[in-house]
């Protein structure tokens, strides 16, 4: 009965018991602190909205499990959850997935306005009241601490010990282990992101390229920089700087832009979003290309080895 709960191997929990007893950490320090700030500031966490929900607060309690599980469970330092700030790799991923990241809705944005799907009511608007410009900064802010939440948990946490546990699939080549991960997470990507809108096959087709675009640079590289700056550069322009409607919890938001949408929902996404659309489905694809050839000209090589399946004891 013990085997299946310990890996004698490694000396630590099996991977469905290691991600059980990571989440169960979370929510207790997650809970800890919304109750901390019940009692400093006299009133419960608003979620009410992107800009004022508890992000920063699951973000934290997310960091502080994830130093716990990795030294005392899943025993890796908390670098191998693809977070280096000082290693300028990092930085390079990050500024790079940022660059597409923004790019991307900017394509869009010129592909419907070329057939009419879109027109322009007023703008560019860079307004000079202070508290706009505030907005805006928090706003940034509160996406990046939402992608990174995000990214730490499902396309690293998750994605790594999941391909460590589907090991025995195929002890002699990693990246069948790291496949059957990558499916799994996809699944938990798709319930989470799609949550409140009615599933069809182009929603669906979408959130597996976007899946897969987000998870592919961890697999190659075993970094979160470029998966984190592919998000925050999407929501941004997305949100920011054209105001599409968007999939992921949002807020009344300055824009850029103020748009008038009349294309066809099955190629624009309609008030679901831009990835609800057969545009954004080939914009997706063709960055998955991009970033595939990016690595390969860094690196040499545009296949990952699997590796990542197979743990290192410390």
């Amino acid at each position: 009965m013990k085997r299946y709960f310990l890996n004698s191997e490694e000396n630590r929990p099996r991977a469905l018991w290691r991600i059980l007893l990571q989440v169960a950490i979370w929510l207790f320090l997650l809970f800890i602190l919304q109750l901390l700030f019940l009692l400093l500031t006299g009133r419960a966490i608003d979620t009410s909205s992107l800009t004022k929900s508890d992000i920063w607060l699951r973000l934290i309690s997310l960091l502080g499990s994830l130093v716990i599980v990795g030294r005392y469970i899943d025993k890796r330092p908390f670098t191998q959850y693809g977070i280096n700030l000082r290693q300028k790799d990092w930085w390079v991923d990050f500024g790079f997935g940022l660059f597409m990241g923004v790019i991307m809705p900017i394509v869009i944005f010129f592909i419907f306005y070329s057939q009419n799907w879109v027109s322009v009511v007023d703008g560019p608007l860079l307004p000079k009241a202070q508290h706009v410009y505030l907005n805006l900064f928090v706003t940034t802010l509160t996406l990046f601490a939402f992608i990174l939440f995000e990214s730490l948990w499902v396309w690293s946490y998750v994605l790594r010990n999941l391909s460590e546990g589907f090991i025995y699939l195929n002890r002699l080549n990693g990246r069948i282990p790291v496949i059957a991960a990558l499916l799994m997470c996809i699944l938990i990507f798709i319930f989470t992101q799609a949550r409140g809108y009615a599933f069809n096959t182009v929603l669906v087709s979408n959130l597996i390229r976007a899946g897969i675009l987000l998870a592919l640079p961890f697999i190659l590289t075993q970094r979160l920089g470029m998966t984190v700056g592919l998000g925050v550069g999407w929501d941004i322009a997305q949100a920011l700087l054209f105001g599409f409607p968007n999939i992921r919890p949002s807020a009344s938001l300055h824009t850029v832009f103020v748009l008038k949408h009349t294309g066809p929902e099955q190629w624009t996404g309609g008030d679901a979003g831009l990835a609800t659309g057969l545009t954004a489905m080939i914009i997706l694809l063709i960055a998955s290309g991009i970033i595939t050839l990016w690595e390969k000209r860094r690196t040499g090589k545009a296949m990952f080895d699997g590796s990542m399946a197979y743990y290192e004891k410390q």
